[in-house]
C-alpha cells in the first residue's frame, strides 16, 4: 500500500491558500485609466487606504473614478457599467438584485453600494424624472448622515447640490455646493464653483454665470485634473457668450480649447465641440454646425451624457442640410441608446 506524501498535501493546500489569499484584491480605478490593487484598508473624505503587500498607500478620492470590489458579482459590475452610460433604471434594477444578497461582500463594499443606489437614483431624477428629486434628496442626505468620513462624500455633494438647484432652493444648493469648495483638493473647489455658476445659468442668472466662471477660468493650475476644470469653465463662458449675442467669440473659445487639450481628455475635448457647434447654430451655419456635433458622435460616444446632447442636435440638423434619413438614424440612435436622457425628452 502506499503512504499518504502529508508533506507534499500540506505544501499543496498551503500553496492553494496563499494563490486564494492573493487573488483576493480590490481594484481602484484612477483618472487616466490606472489602477491600484490591493485590499480597501480603510478611508476618509479625503484618502482611501489600500494595503499592497506590506505597504499602505493612501489615494487621494479626487484621483479616484472607481472601486471594483473583491468577490463582487457580475451584476454590481454591469450595474456601474449601465450607470455609466445613463441607463439608470437598468442600473437600479442591478444595483437592487446585489443588495438583497451581499453576503459576499465587505463591509466597505456594501456602504458603497448604498451609495452607487443613492447616486443612481439621484442621476435618473436629474436626467429624466423630475417627480423622484425630493426622494433622491432624502436618500442622499440619509446617507451623509450615516457616512461622514465616506471616501465619496465631496462628489455626493456634487448631486445633492443640483438636486437643490433643479429644486429651486438655492440656499441649500449654494451649502451643497460650498461643502464640496471645501475638499483639500483645488480641483475640487474649482467643480463646486462650476456648478454654481452652471445652476445660475440655468436659472437665467447668465451675468453672474459668466463671474464664477470666469473666475475659474482665470486661475493657475498645476495638475491634470484642474486643467480641466480651467477648460470646463471657458466652455461655460462660450455658453454666456451665446446667450449674450457674441456666439463668434463662443467659437473663438471653442476651438482654443479643442486645440489646447489632450485628444485622451474625452469629455472635455466633447464639451468643446458641442459648444462651437452651439455657436455655430447661433451663427446660422447649420452645415458647420453638423461637423461640430459630428465629432462627438464619432469620436467621443464613450462620454454617454454629451454624445446623447449631440445626437439631440443632429437630429434637428441633417435635415436643415438635406440629409432626412441621417436625421432619423441620429434620432432613432438617441432613443435606443439613452432612453433617460434629457435630451430625449426634448425630441
Amino acid at each position: 500500500m502506499k503512504r499518504l506524501n502529508i508533506r507534499g498535501l500540506l505544501a499543496g493546500a498551503l500553496m492553494l491558500s496563499v494563490a486564494t489569499v492573493a487573488s483576493a484584491v480590490d481594484t481602484v480605478y484612477l483618472d487616466g485609466a490606472s489602477a491600484v490593487r490591493g485590499t480597501v484598508t480603510g478611508y476618509t473624505k479625503d484618502v482611501l487606504k489600500v494595503q499592497q503587500g506590506s505597504n499602505e498607500r493612501e489615494l487621494p478620492v479626487n484621483t479616484i473614478t472607481s472601486v471594483n470590489w473583491d468577490q463582487e458579482p457580475l451584476d454590481l459590475k454591469n450595474a456601474r457599467s449601465s450607470e455609466k452610460a445613463g441607463n439608470f433604471s437598468k442600473a437600479l434594477e442591478m444595483y437592487a438584485k446585489v443588495k438583497e444578497n451581499v453576503g459576499g461582500l465587505s463591509k466597505d463594499a456594501q456602504t458603497d453600494l448604498n451609495y452607487l443606489m443613492a447616486r443612481a437614483e439621484a442621476r435618473q431624477a436629474l436626467a429624466s424624472n423630475p417627480s423622484q428629486q425630493a426622494e433622491a434628496i432624502q436618500k442622499l442626505e440619509a446617507f451623509k448622515a450615516a457616512n461622514r468620513d465616506h471616501f465619496r462624500y465631496y462628489e455626493l455633494h456634487q448631486y445633492l447640490g443640483q438636486l437643490y438647484a433643479a429644486q429651486g432652493d438655492t440656499a441649500k444648493a449654494t451649502t451643497a455646493f460650498n461643502e464640496m469648495k471645501s475638499a483639500p483638493y483645488k480641483d475640487y473647489q474649482m467643480a463646486a464653483q462650476i456648478l454654481a455658476a452652471d445652476a445660475l445659468f440655468q436659472s437665467g442668472d447668465v451675468n453672474k454665470a459668466q463671474q464664477d466662471y470666469q473666475s475659474v477660468a482665470n486661475m493657475q493650475t498645476e495638475t491634470p485634473q484642474e486643467l480641466n476644470r480651467k477648460n470646463e469653465a471657458r466652455l461655460g463662458l462660450a455658453l454666456c457668450q451665446i446667450q449674450q449675442g457674441q456666439p463668434d467669440q463662443a467659437v473663438e473659445i471653442a476651438n482654443q480649447v479643442i486645440s489646447e487639450t489632450e485628444p485622451t481628455q474625452a469629455a472635455v475635448q466633447a464639451r468643446a465641440f458641442l459648444r462651437k457647434g452651439d455657436a455655430l447654430v447661433a451663427l446660422k451655419k447649420p452645415q458647420e454646425a453638423v461637423i461640430a456635433y459630428l465629432a462627438v458622435d464619432l469620436l467621443f460616444a464613450s462620454e454617454p451624457s454629451l454624445h446623447a446632447e449631440a445626437l439631440y442636435h443632429l437630429s434637428r440638423l441633417w435635415g436643415q442640410i438635406g440629409k432626412a434619413d441621417r436625421a432619423s438614424d441620429a434620432q432613432a440612435r438617441l432613443q435606443s441608446q439613452y432612453p433617460e436622457s434629457p435630451w430625449n425628452k426634448t425630441n
